[in-house]
């Protein structure tokens, strides 16, 4: 019972994440696009559904492998791959924001 209710914590807390990271990444995708996109072809700026619309229809036509590289051996390994991926989730959306943010004073 009580490893039940863990996984469904777990579970919850992993959803809630990705979901995080969702909305992080089309925050940037919006703010990138209306730094770049906008200014240059003169289409309007895009909103928080527009923008995780397109990075669905990126995210699809990626040919990209769902698997990991290698197997782990260890939930130890399990919990570090799952939290490299996290920290990926939340660094890179940031590092383009400040690539973005010094280049549009080029524009």
């Amino acid at each position: 019972m009580i490893a039940a209710v863990v996984w469904l914590v777990g579970m919850a807390i992993v959803i809630g994440l990705m979901a995080a990271a969702i909305l992080w990444h089309a925050y940037v995708f919006c703010i990138l696009w209306a730094w770049f996109a906008v200014p240059i072809t003169g289409w309007p700026p895009l909103g928080m559904p527009a923008a995780v619309g397109l990075l669905m229809l990126v995210s699809a036509a990626r040919i990209t492998s769902a698997l990991p590289d290698k197997k782990r051996e260890s939930a130890k390994e399990d919990a570090i791959y799952f939290a490299k991926q996290m920290l990926h989730f939340a660094l890179r959306p940031a590092i383009l924001l400040l690539a973005g943010w010094c280049a549009k004073g080029f524009i």
